[in-house]
């Protein structure tokens, strides 16, 4: 019967395992580079339009105005319960 060494087998192991994860990056990439709406998109600028966005100061015990961050809103109905 023929006999491999331990070695021999984590080796080809390892190549493969290697070799898969390079194929799925470079899928992955090629995917999003392709898709816009895998991209980060731009953050508003500007104040939502209105009728289900609130201020979350107003909702929640926090600023106005968050450094780096600017004034929140969000839709109350998506707000999370709890602490």
């Amino acid at each position: 019967m023929y006999k491999t060494k331990p070695l021999t087998i984590f080796v080809v192991a390892a190549f493969f395992v290697t070799a898969m994860a390079i194929s799925l990056m470079a899928s992955t990439y090629t995917v999003c580079s392709a898709n816009p709406g895998c991209m980060h998109k731009k953050m508003s600028m500007t104040a939502p339009s209105g009728a289900p966005d609130k201020k979350v100061s107003e909702l929640v015990q926090l600023p106005d105005y968050l450094p780096g961050r600017g004034t929140l809103y969000v839709d109350p109905n998506t707000l999370p319960v709890g602490p």
